[in-house]
């Protein structure tokens, strides 16, 4: 009643409609579909596709007068390809919710269903849920896929035909997978395995559906009314081309019912055509023509069954063999067993079961004789035999033997299976069991698995004997309170567990144990929270570290290193540690903090101590570690230099570092250098003189001379004697200078006189010069003798005038700054100087290279000595100047203070 009121509607909208624009067939249609679906589309042994749905879509082909060119691929290539547009109609899909968003389907037309696999040693498998933990082997793109994603199981293992996963199930790969029926049974015994697995019920159950591109429901109605005019007679005679049909058919016992009755007329149209015969004649004959039918009968069914028995005996995938009951001679195989052993049949029934063993008891004639005595007996056996090949390849076979009547006679049936492959498989297994076995046993560590409430479930022995326990069944046995019993404080347990249940993996601390005997031990705890299928907590695992001498070793090292750091911090050097694997600094004293700065810690030692060399901590080739090395180093960002004695040695914490002590030798290179040069530049100016004198001494002594000539040359001698007694004075002075005590310790010195008296001096030495004096009435004292204020004094003047060779005013000043200091000029007119010798001018032996200079005379110390007497003073001098006008030199000296005694002193 609903379907008439459904097509009564659908009449209905069409007429309102109005009629749909003519659809015009294409002239061809592309098919794809899958290539591994058994007996629907798979390959024959050419490469060609074959199976029901291509001889419907041949007949498709007759109906519609439009050419279907079919493609199979693997199911994911397949589904990939339709939906990049190659394709106009894919075939063998199943409905899901993701797919009808691209696709629009056909109504469905075979129902399949879909179960779940499993080897024939795995039980509990009865739905998608008991699959989880498990392996599960599907196929590409398959939508059971998605069926099982949504039951909780995320183990898959993809593989891109069904025929591919049979091939893993056979070779031991895999053990549970999800295929549809039809494939899987017809692969399972094509490739001979079909008894060795189990199936769940389905767990769900798929429809075979065609289906196009969404949208296209012109094509699909196209599609769908070809199909519709193929009869279901037509569609039966497929299926069971495919299928088969029953071995003995309907119309059997038809044909001979109509013979025996055609037989019956006979004997009746006889009966009447020798009626005259006697009625026993008559009787005879019609039984002897019932027992040759029966015969017939008989005799047929029984080549039937012979041929049904020899079919099913040579198919079976295990080595069978018939054996005498009395003799035990051997007296048929199947197929198999010449398979395996590589005899024929008529070879294998003439040899005896020691061609068949190894020979190696308990694998001989003789054990193999008592098997069969007691399956003679009527007790059924079952063995592994190590068996032997004809070409005496040994393997392991699994023999079933029991009592059996065969063809009306006794005999031992025996049945073998190929093992070798599982025996290497639990040989290997129980090596990795032993091996594993044995680390956990025998690691260092103590390993555990206990319950989240506080008992042991399985330990190793060193855990054991962590806890002062003589062996694993004893600790189990005595603590019955984990927390309570061996952690000193449970709270750390909890803590630990609270986060490994946040946690996917292992967390780590440190907790304080108790032992057995009372002693108590620090260990590095880690542990984990084991899962059950369902997410529920099943149990704790973990392992325990002993650090109690790790953590002594520490707090010792600590201790060490703070008396070491404190040793170190009260040096004035700098000292440092680097670890000699990654040259990072570990420690720096606080003179090295001072001086290189915070924030240290970690960085490369040449980053901290700015050396300019890339890895100054690697020791040179061939360096033996432990060998002292001394060498300097100029710091990039102060120019200062830095000697280093650096060794390499074990730390307290075991590891290899430099120690290094580095020391400032800046000032000692300056001294050197200074040292190098005064030597040069007093053996040249003293040679200069020297030289002078000695020519014309000789040329005295050599020549007749006038007197003014003479007198000439003794002028210049005695001038050149003059030069070098004033360099010998100053550089006395100056080492003089440097010996003495602070010069600011004098006694405070009135500066007036002095400097009144020196401007009196040089104004009646040098008629050329004006000296003229601007000096404060006010000035303070100052801390200096009246000698070294002297030295200064002339100097400064005696500079003034001879670099004022034209004459001029030379200016001699001094004022009162505050009650701070008091600054002393000495200012001319003469040729000046160039700015870039102005800090070069008080340097030792320094003397400004100018053409106009050179007709100057002088030793190149006397405005060095002038600034050390004004620096060990405690004052400063400087010079301003202009070339080619003139210059000022400015002593500024510290002012007494108030109410100390001062000295008024005269320079003589």
């Amino acid at each position: 009643m609903s379907v008439l009121v459904w097509l009564m509607l659908a009449v209905g909208s069409v007429c309102l409609a109005g009629p749909p624009p003519p659809l015009t067939p294409p002239p061809v249609i592309k098919v794809v579909m899958d290539n591994n679906y058994p007996p629907f589309a798979f390959k024959d042994s050419e490469g060609h596709l074959q199976g029901i749905l291509i001889d419907q879509w041949r007949l498709w082909e007759q109906k519609t007068g439009i050419r279907a060119e079919i493609h199979g691929y693997d199911w994911d290539e397949a589904r990939r390809r339709m939906e990049a547009g190659e394709f106009d109609v894919i075939d063998t899909i199943f409905f899901t919710e993701r797919r009808s968003r691209i696709y629009d389907f056909s109504p469905p037309y075979y129902t399949i269903d879909v179960p779940v696999f499993f080897h024939r040693n795995i039980s509990g498998i009865n739905n998608a849920t008991s699959l989880r933990g498990f392996a599960v082997a599907v196929k590409t793109g398959d939508a059971v896929i998605d069926v099982l994603k949504q039951q909780g199981v995320s183990q898959l293992v993809e593989f891109n035909s069904y025929e591919a996963i049979i091939d893993a199930a056979r070779d031991q790969k895999v053990v549970v997978f999800a295929v549809d029926r039809p494939p899987a049974l017809y692969y399972l015994y094509k490739k001979g395995i079909y008894d060795q697995f189990r199936q769940s019920p389905p767990l769900y159950s798929g429809k075979f559906h065609r289906a196009v591109k969404k949208g296209n429901t012109a094509l699909l109605k196209m599609v769908e009314q070809g199909f519709a005019r193929i009869s279901p007679t037509e569609l039966k005679s497929i299926e069971q081309k495919w299928y088969g049909t029953p071995p003995f058919g309907t119309t059997y016992p038809k044909y001979l019912v109509a013979a025996a009755a055609a037989a019956v007329g006979l004997v009746v149209l006889l009966a009447i055509w020798t009626f005259t015969l006697r009625r026993v004649v008559a009787g005879k004959t019609a039984e002897l023509v019932r027992e040759i039918a029966l015969s017939n009968r008989r005799a047929e069914e029984l080549q039937l069954s012979e041929e049904r028995f020899q079919a099913i005996f040579d198919s079976v995938n295990d080595a069978i063999f018939i054996h005498d009951l009395e003799t035990g001679d051997i007296l048929d195989v199947n197929r198999r067993m010449c398979e395996m052993s590589g005899y024929s049949r008529q070879e294998a029934c003439s040899i005896g079961v020691e061609a068949l063993s190894s020979g190696v008891p308990p694998y001989t004639r003789k054990e193999a004789i008592e098997w069969m005595r007691k399956a003679a007996q009527g007790d059924p056996q079952q063995f592994e035999w190590h068996s032997k090949d004809r070409n005496g390849r040994l393997f392991w076979i699994e023999v079933n033997m029991r009592r059996a009547r065969i063809g009306g006679q006794d005999r031992i049936l025996v049945t073998a299976r190929d093992i070798s492959g599982r025996r290497r498989a639990e040989e290997a297994l129980r090596a990795s069991e032993e091996k594993y076995r044995n680390i956990f046993e025998y690691a260092p560590i103590g390993i555990f698995q206990s319950t989240v409430e506080g008992r042991f479930l399985y330990v190793n022995s060193t855990l054991a004997q962590l806890y002062a326990y003589d062996s694993p069944e004893e600790i189990i046995a005595a603590v019955k309170d984990i927390p309570g019993q061996i952690f000193v404080r449970p709270e750390q347990r909890s803590d630990l567990i609270g986060r490994a249940l946040a946690s996917d993996g292992f967390v780590r601390g440190e907790v304080d144990y108790r032992r057995s005997d009372g002693s108590l031990f620090i260990a590095n705890l880690h542990i984990r929270v084991v899962r059950g299928y369902k997410g529920d907590v099943a149990f704790l695992e973990g392992f325990v570290e002993d650090i109690t001498e790790r953590k002594r070793a520490e707090d010792a090292f600590h201790a060490q290193f703070v008396q070491i750091s404190t040793i170190f911090d009260e040096l004035s050097v700098i000292v440092y540690v680097v670890d000699a694997a990654t040259g990072k600094l570990i420690a720096l004293n606080k003179y090295g903090t001072a001086i290189f700065g915070a924030g240290w810690q970690g960085k490369p030692c040449h980053d901290v101590i700015h050396c300019g060399a890339p890895s100054p901590c690697v020791f040179p080739a061939g360096e033996e570690p432990g060998t002292q090395q001394t060498f300097a180093y100029k710091n990039t960002l102060t120019g200062r230099w830095y000697q280093c004695v650096r060794k390499e040695i074990a730390w307290v914490d075991g590891r290899r570092v430099h120690i290094a002590v580095t020391s400032d030798i800046t000032d000692l290179k300056e001294m050197v250098r200074m040292k190098d040069e005064l030597l040069s530049i007093v053996s040249h100016e003293i040679r200069s003189p020297l030289t002078a004198m000695r020519g014309y001494t000789e040329f005295l002594l050599e020549n007749s001379v006038d007197e003014a000539e003479l007198r000439q040359y003794l002028g210049i001698i005695q001038s050149e004697n003059m030069r070098l007694d004033e360099l010998l004075t100053n550089l006395l002075d100056l080492k003089n200078l440097k010996a003495i005590v602070p010069l600011d310790g004098m006694t405070p010195l009135a500066l007036g006189p002095l400097l009144e008296e020196a401007a009196a001096l040089f104004a009646k030495r040098d008629s050329r010069h004006r000296i003229l004096k601007q000096i404060s009435p006010d000035l303070s004292p100052v801390p200096i003798s009246a000698g070294y204020m002297h030295r200064v004094l002339v100097n400064l003047l005696s500079n003034a005038v001879k670099y004022s060779p034209k004459g001029g005013d030379v200016i001699l000043g001094a004022q009162r700054n505050g009650a701070e200091s008091v600054t002393i000029w000495v200012r001319d007119e003469g040729v000046g100087m160039p700015p870039e010798v102005l800090d070069k001018i008080f340097d030792r032996f320094y003397q400004v290279d100018s053409s106009d200079r050179r007709v100057f005379s002088g030793t190149g110390l006397g405005l060095a000595l002038v600034k050390e007497i004004v620096s060990g003073c405690g004052g400063r001098v400087w010079v301003e100047s202009t070339l080619g006008e003139g210059s000022t030199f400015f002593v500024s000296l510290p002012a007494a203070r108030e109410g100390e005694q001062v000295r008024t002193e005269h320079a003589g």
